[in-house]
């Protein structure tokens, strides 16, 4: 275990705090969600989630869930054969 001196904690919190800064200035955020089904709940294997209008996307995990890089305000369309697709717009908030 690594302990920290509260001058290292300092340190270190003014490091996260540029990088979150930094991160902020650029207007991009990780987008968190989860897709599932409406049918029973469960997440859906191999959803297929894009930022629309650019080639940037990815599949979904065994549990439905996705992580990606958006700008607020961008607008992610999520599909899944067999599915209705569906839009989202990226707010405020890191997880849909």
């Amino acid at each position: 275990m690594i302990k920290l001196s509260s001058s290292g904690r300092i340190h270190s919190a003014l490091v996260a705090a540029l990088l979150l800064c930094a991160v902020t200035a650029i207007g991009q955020t990780q987008v968190e969600g989860r897709v599932l089904s409406a049918d029973d709940g469960e997440g859906l294997l191999g959803a297929t989630i894009t930022i629309k209008g650019t080639l940037t996307g990815m599949i979904t995990d065994y549990d439905g869930r996705f992580a990606l890089t958006a700008q607020q305000g961008d607008t992610l369309n999520v599909s899944y054969v067999g599915y209705l697709s569906q839009e989202a717009v990226v707010g405020s908030s890191s997880v849909l």
